[in-house]
């Protein structure tokens, strides 16, 4: 199963209070935020700004050879689980270089990606990026979906996060 995922399960149970007059988690501190660093694989990054980062989703779509620019930012993370779009991901696959270990933990693909080419490894999670202007109708059917986590946002990759994204996570 996907690190990543995995971190999701574990502060969604952590979440969860049972119910009754007697709890037996009372105590237990409030789950913490899961941290996914975005990075530009092309680009220099100071290794400090990882430091508390849970998981690191790499761009490669400005840099000359994406594939290369993905294998060299993934060999430099160690044990941190990181992921890349769908399309990154299966041309860094395509080079050959990718060596075992060196896949992936999760993909990010979009609602007009092929079904096909989702990876069908179940070590790698899937994130289906969806509008954050698409109908409520629509949203709530993706629960229906086989993925594994979804993410509302623009498409947009200038777009800041703002508040009405975060409405949908509740």
């Amino acid at each position: 199963m996907s690190q990543l995922i995995e971190k999701f399960r574990k502060a969604i149970q952590a979440s969860e209070r049972p119910m009754g007059f007697l709890s037996s988690r009372l105590n237990q501190p409030a789950p913490k935020l899961i941290l996914i660093a975005g990075i530009d694989a092309g680009k220099p990054c100071d290794g400090s700004a990882l430091g508390h980062a849970d998981a690191v989703f790499l761009r490669a779509d400005q840099a000359e050879n994406p594939a290369e620019a993905i294998r060299k930012m993934a060999s430099s993370l160690g044990n941190l689980p990181w992921g890349t779009r769908l399309e990154e991901a299966i041309s860094h696959a395509r080079t050959g270089k990718a060596k075992a270990g060196a896949e992936p933990d999760f993909v990010v693909f979009s609602a007009t990606s092929e079904v096909r080419s989702l990876p069908q490894d179940e070590n790698t999670g899937k994130i289906l990026q969806i509008e954050d202007s698409m109908d409520d109708g629509l949203i709530r059917a993706v629960n229906s979906l086989p993925v594994d986590a979804v993410l509302v946002a623009s498409m947009s990759d200038s777009a800041a996060l703002v508040w009405h994204c975060l409405l949908y996570t509740s």
